[in-house]
């Protein structure tokens, strides 16, 4: 770029606070000599707080009830910070959710295939369903294994849990590997359409690196699925 032009675009990219070149260096460092470290910008992150769980609560002082649906519900908080400032927090609530990565006398994973509005196609997934009132997450574990699949699990092992969107919603997912299947079915809620496919977990695997399997919940319970069998395997 000729030099002139080169100045020219300095002084546009200069009057909108972008600075370029030289100048850029320039008032960096002037910037950090009057900090008292030459050659170093100072910037205030949240690595130079003290952090300690107190200071990062969030105190609930009122709630608003927005909506009340069968599946969720919408409240807005407002919080009040350990600094004194109040924010309005809107939340979805969700009751807990048990996720179920079976795995059948074959050693093949049995997912089921259904058709998700919001996602306008049919996601396959690892079994799953909330928990219903003063119902314990295995026993809603054991409940949606059996809606979905037609099996019981006899013998169920926790693989991990979490938050699925903690920024707005309540939803936490707890995520089982069930074996030792055994054919108990049980009616399932009126308004699924379930396709059941079976396959060996490394081909579900290969459908996780292809994109195919996009659903959150069912990437993180087969990926850990393989992980806690491959390593069972491994020391047997």
């Amino acid at each position: 770029m000729p030099q002139r032009a080169h100045r020219s675009l300095c002084a546009i990219f200069g009057a909108t606070g972008l600075l370029c070149g030289t100048r850029r260096e320039t008032e960096l460092a002037a910037r950090a000599s009057s900090l008292g470290q030459p050659g170093a910008i100072r910037v205030q992150r949240h690595r130079d707080l003290k952090v300690t769980s107190e200071p990062l609560i969030e105190r609930v002082a009122t709630t608003r009830r927005i909506y009340e649906g069968r599946i969720v519900r919408l409240r807005e908080d407002t919080a009040e910070l350990a600094d004194g400032r109040t924010v309005l927090r809107e939340v979805v609530e969700h009751t807990e959710v048990a996720a179920i990565v079976p795995v059948d006398s074959d050693g093949n994973i049995i997912l089921v295939r259904q058709y998700r509005l919001p996602a306008r196609e049919a996601l396959l997934e690892i079994p799953a369903g909330g928990a219903e009132d003063s119902e314990g997450i295995e026993e809603a574990a054991q409940r949606e294994l059996r809606e979905e699949t037609g099996y019981r699990a006899g013998r169920l092992e926790r693989l991990c849990g979490f938050f699925v969107s903690p920024g707005y919603c309540t939803e936490f997912i707890h995520v089982f590997l069930a074996a030792d299947l055994v054919e108990d079915p049980t009616d399932g809620d009126p308004d699924e359409v379930i396709a059941l496919e079976r396959m060996p977990l490394a081909d579900a695997t290969r459908l996780i690196d292809a994109g195919e399997i996009k659903d959150g919940k069912s990437i993180i319970g087969l990926l850990l699925a393989s992980q806690r069998i491959g390593n069972k395997s491994s020391t047997a």
